[in-house]
């Protein structure tokens, strides 16, 4: 177990340390392999995540004895697996390729929505998303995909690029049917996007929206996930642990410090702050339903992202001596989240690793 968790460390920093020499060096072959890290690490596992039998099963008994007339009728209709492993079956390949197409398809979003929102600090960034977000990918395979999908989808939003935002969201969709939430709160996160400053009413108002959530949301999100196209995920309805409260706790801290500080104006020089701190709040809100129901909690997700990669902007509110400790901070924040949720918490069973060539 202890190899393990040195292992899954020591690969995460690694791909960070190579993500900011190739963005300090504008290498594109460091870039690369900080990308092919991680992916590679989750597409080669064998037996580790909670459902990885599962995932065997779709691709090795499911998949290559139902046409897609077949498939669709035989109960998940995300079409994405579908298409990627029969490419994986034409190409006489085993399991490992539909897993390490599902973490390509968790990885390079992230890195292209880092890219577009030009995050500071983007490295730190992208090693809080390993060591936090990305080992869920080893449980939640689909649905983490679809969330990088949508990050991705709201980054092109962020910069204008509406049309081109269109392309990923739907193939967020292909990918798992609990991205279609992004249209839900589209009208929201527009705005957010459009103005660039924060006002008293605005703020104001998304309490007020945020409390109407909360005593409506239950009842209106238990209608939505009984609706037929998501039939499928009934299975995960169940009361959630004390982690999960601990979690919001800890999350509602974090989401206080980012309004007190843009209130303050220290984040006037970020144009997506507004956008990144009113997710964090939706993330909030959701987390808050979802104590009564696990299935409402994992629509959090797909706000959950912009709250973890904005933590390292807070750096910006220093000066640059003061920076450097700050980001060792975020770094050791980073550590241990990862130890307490995969290592102490069993978080995902990614515990102990091994991989298609052996294991530890």
């Amino acid at each position: 177990m202890q190899e393990s968790l040195i292992f899954y460390i020591s690969i995460f920093l690694a791909s960070a340390v190579f993500m900011r020499i190739g963005q300090k060096r504008k290498n594109r072959l460091f870039l690369l392999i900080s990308l092919l890290i991680p992916i590679l690490a989750s597409g080669l596992r064998y037996n580790v995540g909670t459902d990885f039998k599962n995932y065997e099963n779709i691709y090795n008994g499911i998949v290559p004895n139902l046409d897609l007339k077949g498939y669709m009728t035989y109960g998940p209709t995300e079409l994405g697996i579908y298409f990627i492993s029969n490419i994986g079956i034409a190409l006489n390949l085993d399991s490992w390729f539909m897993f390490t197409a599902f973490s390509a398809l968790t990885i390079l979003p992230i890195y292209y929505g880092i890219k577009n929102f030009n995050l500071k600090h983007p490295s730190t960034a992208y090693l809080l998303y390993l060591l936090v977000i990305f080992p869920v990918s080893f449980n939640a395979v689909r649905q983490l995909a679809a969330m990088s999908m949508v990050f991705l989808s709201v980054s092109l939003l962020y910069k204008r690029k509406n049309i081109a935002a269109i392309i990923p969201f739907i193939a967020a969709v292909i990918v798992h049917k609990s991205s279609l939430i992004l249209l839900v709160f589209l009208p929201a996160i527009l705005m957010f996007i459009y103005k660039t400053n924060f006002k008293f009413r605005e703020i104001f108002s998304m309490f007020i929206v945020g409390t109407a959530i909360l005593l409506g949301g239950s009842a209106i999100f238990s209608t939505f996930m009984q609706s037929s196209i998501f039939s499928d995920y009934s299975q995960y309805s169940s009361t959630s642990n004390a982690a999960a409260g601990s979690m919001l706790m800890l999350k509602f801290i974090i989401f206080s410090v980012f309004l007190t500080l843009i209130i303050m104006g220290k984040f006037h020089k970020l144009a997506y702050s507004r956008l990144f701190i009113a997710m964090s709040f939706l993330e909030i809100t959701m987390l808050v339903i979802g104590l009564s129901s696990v299935d409402i909690s994992r629509f959090a997700m797909y706000f959950s992202v912009f709250s973890l990669l904005f933590i390292p902007s807070i750096t910006e509110v220093f000066t640059r001596q003061v920076q450097r400790p700050i980001l060792l901070l975020v770094l050791l924040y980073g550590l241990i989240m990862f130890f307490m949720q995969y290592f102490v918490l069993k978080g995902s069973d990614i515990f102990p690793y091994q991989s298609i060539f052996g294991g530890f």
